[in-house]
């Protein structure tokens, strides 16, 4: 099966935030949905290692993650990238925010425990929740952890990318996009780490963007034509293995044949903005 693209008639609600409406990921959904991440694949916890679950909930003693949260990528022993949208409104200083991983020997899906908590973030000195709604090329954070906390981690790509590009993702967000009856962005099947591949369909503004499916197809492969979701917020787009985008958000949108197709955006990572803010705020011990 071919994905068209052309001719995108209007993208829908937005998603990928935990403090907008169609934001939180939350785990609940599962139960109801038995579609992969919009065809993506269920990957282990120690498949992508780099690659970690936030939240800014408290964890219930059974490890359930009940509220919104977001996907960050480690860099360094000690510091994440995530979206902007992620740290909206906490304490910079102080961020009631979990980094959070799987009990060795878990089989569960939802069972997570918090292995550590931030020690403080700063978010681009541009980005600012009213711009495009939050989705922007500005929306990127640095959160600084206690030293030795990576389990991995990720080497930022110095190569610009390019139309047509082979692309990966990894997030716990959404499996599934839609659209209701009566207009509203809805989506299910959170709180599991899934991986996807798709190719970059253009770039604008500093943002490097892509179409998907919005849920699993008979017709295609587990993991092709991906799309990111809602929880998927922060997480990452690799290119040949480097870090190369964060997710910022995107939506619903139809091609003119009226086939629904999922719009991610992505922070491109190598924009002189993205780069003079790394730069500035990432240590390189």
């Amino acid at each position: 099966m071919k994905l068209t693209t052309k001719r995108i008639v209007g993208v829908g609600m937005l998603m990928g935030s935990l403090f907008v409406a169609n934001g939180c990921g939350t785990a609940n959904k599962q139960a109801t949905s038995e579609v992969k991440v919009t065809n993506g694949k269920k990957i282990n916890e120690q498949d992508f290692p780099e690659v970690a679950f936030l939240t800014s909930y408290p964890v219930t003693e059974s490890g359930f993650v009940s509220q919104g949260f977001c996907t960050g990528t480690f860099v360094n022993d000690h510091q994440m990238l995530t979206a902007a949208h992620c740290v909206e409104g906490l304490d910079p200083q102080n961020p009631a925010l979990y980094y959070l991983s799987k009990p060795e020997g878990s089989t569960k899906d939802l069972e997570y425990q918090p292995q550590a908590k931030a020690l403080s973030f700063v978010q681009h000195p541009n980005y600012s929740m009213r711009l495009e709604g939050g989705i922007n090329q500005f929306d990127m954070a640095v959160v600084d952890f206690p030293a030795g906390t990576a389990p991995a981690v990720s080497q930022v790509t110095e190569t610009k990318p390019k139309t047509g590009d082979v692309l990966t993702i990894v997030g716990y967000g959404d499996n599934r996009n839609f659209a209701t009856l009566s207009g509203e962005f809805e989506g299910s099947g959170s709180g599991i780490k899934r991986i996807g591949t798709n190719q970059v369909a253009f770039l604008d503004a500093d943002m490097i963007g892509f179409y998907g499916v919005t849920e699993s197809n008979p017709e295609l492969e587990p993991g092709e034509y991906s799309a990111s979701g809602a929880g998927d917020s922060g997480g990452p787009l690799f290119i040949d293995g480097k870090l190369a985008g964060i997710t910022s958000g995107g939506g619903l949108a139809q091609t003119e044949d009226g086939y629904l197709v999922g719009v991610s955006l992505y922070v491109d990572l190598t924009s002189q903005s993205s780069e003079q803010f790394l730069q500035m705020y990432l240590d390189s011990k």
